[in-house]
């Protein structure tokens, strides 16, 4: 145990062995929870938790069981409207472009900002901006792309005006 010998966290071996089993455990926690939170109606926290287990297996090198559960989580926030549904679609969004299906991960990031945008969520709204600004090669100085996002916003707002009237 390294707290009784604290020259194991010099030993390569020994930090990737406990690295493991944190992983490993981790795994099987968020597994629990997943299931338990699908069950109770929770899907926004099931699909956060399925994210967990993508960067895990992203990790380990498991690019195949990643892409699994992103999909799940991508499956598990679709059809809800939170601002939990927009920060994974928002992850998702990003994952997608970076393994190379721009065009899926551009349609994914649009939802994503539309409805952090609806909902009025400042720091998901900027995120997918970030995001999409980087996907589109877009420098600071781009006013088209601004101009886009502007358009985007104005409508989200005045969406979200509309629905607190309705309210």
């Amino acid at each position: 145990d390294h707290r009784d010998d604290p020259a194991l966290l010099d030993d390569p071996d020994h930090v990737h062995q406990v690295r493991a089993a944190l992983l490993d455990e981790a795994e099987v926690l968020l597994g629990v929870g997943i299931r338990e939170r699908a069950s109770r109606g929770d899907r926004g926290t099931a699909a956060e938790a399925e994210l967990a287990l993508s960067r895990i297996c992203w990790h380990r090198g498991w690019a195949e069981q990643g892409r699994t559960h992103l999909a799940r989580a991508a499956e598990l926030a679709g059809g809800t409207s939170s601002l939990t549904t927009a920060r994974t679609l928002a992850y998702v969004a990003r994952q997608r472009v970076l393994a190379g299906e721009v065009a899926e991960g551009l349609r994914i990031a649009k939802d994503a900002f539309e409805l952090a945008g609806t909902l009025g969520d400042i720091a998901v709204t900027k995120y997918v901006t970030r995001s999409l600004r980087c996907y589109y090669g877009a420098w600071d100085s781009d006013q088209e792309f601004f101009d886009a996002l502007k358009d985007g916003a104005r409508q989200s707002h005045a969406e979200l005006l509309r629905q607190g009237e309705e309210d």
